[in-house]
């Protein structure tokens, strides 16, 4: 291509993208008998043109140490070229780069901190030689925060009509960080409404629940604020743990006879939605001799029998 201009500055459009141009500058005298000039001081030029960008850059999967990223390759319409892609990643602590072969438009980072915000750029190189690089991907640049790691031996309690919990911190390796824990409990039943605890502690107590109830309790790590993401469950958990039932009323005896004495009581307390399957007995003589006896009903009263004399 030839172009001819009177300016000292010209502009060559409608190349290719990614391309090597050689490029070369003369004066050229008037007419008649036109000469030109030997080559511009400087030149002639080497240039390419920068590639055309990734389109559609965004994340898939984000784990503790590593995130997918996905895109789609660059316009290839007139005649454009790139080598690679380029992925530049950093965090507060440091920056790394990744180079991608054309012919891929997924890739893995691997090797992350947990918990750790991360900026993410994606771009197109040229071949050699004098490689350009494009714009930043369209989608891009990405901010994308790892999963923080899980909290080790989460355990529960029950005391009365309250569970007590308790766990042990996330791994802190390879600079892994997080903000606080979040607790979230529902009854097993289905009945009521998933409760959620934040704490900075690693023991808590849920508080406020009904008495003989079986409840299903989660607890995960929750990373700094921006781009919030959370744990896998902690180790050790879900857990499944049931309150204890509230307890019978008024128990007493009745008629007393030679072998049998008769029991009565009043049902538990049923506020607050609590349950309770049924009544366990459990009699001894007083004077160590003989067995432990159990009995269970679903009664308010009840005759132990077959007793001893006296």
């Amino acid at each position: 291509m030839i172009e001819e201009t009177i300016s000292t500055s010209f502009s060559l459009t409608g190349l290719s993208p990614g391309v090597l141009y050689s490029i070369s500058l003369v004066s050229v005298s008037e007419e008649p008998h036109v000469t030109v000039s030997e080559e511009a001081v400087g030149g002639p030029l080497t240039v390419r043109t920068n590639p055309n960008a990734p389109q559609n850059f965004m994340s898939g999967n984000i784990a503790t140490t590593t995130v997918d990223l996905n895109w789609t390759a660059p316009d290839s319409g007139s005649n454009a070229t790139f080598d690679k892609y380029k992925i530049t990643y950093s965090s507060d602590s440091n920056t790394q780069t990744q180079e991608v072969n054309a012919g891929s438009i997924n890739t893995t980072l691997t090797g992350l901190s947990p918990g750790v915000l991360y900026n993410i750029s994606l771009v197109s190189v040229s071949h050699e030689p004098n490689v350009t690089v494009s714009d930043e991907a369209v989608g891009g640049p990405l901010t994308v925060r790892t999963k923080p790691n899980a909290p080790q031996d989460f355990t529960g309690e029950t005391l009365s009509t309250t569970i007590g919990l308790s766990w042990n911190e996330p791994d802190d390796a390879n600079g892994a960080t997080f903000d606080k824990y979040r607790i979230t409990y529902s009854r097993a039943d289905g009945n009521g409404n998933m409760m959620t605890n934040e704490t900075n502690s690693t023991n808590f107590t849920l508080t406020e629940l009904s008495p003989g109830v079986l409840y299903n309790i989660s607890l995960v790590s929750v990373s700094h604020e921006p781009n919030v993401t959370v744990s896998d469950e902690a180790v050790g958990g879900p857990l499944t743990v049931r309150t204890n039932p509230n307890a019978p009323q008024n128990f007493m005896s009745g008629n007393i006879a030679t072998t049998t004495v008769e029991l009565m009581w009043d049902p538990p307390d049923n506020a607050n939605s609590a349950i309770f399957d049924k009544y366990r007995i459990t009699y001894s003589r007083a004077d160590g001799n003989g067995n432990m006896m159990t009995n269970e009903t679903s009664s308010t009263s009840f005759s132990l029998t077959e007793l001893s004399p006296g």
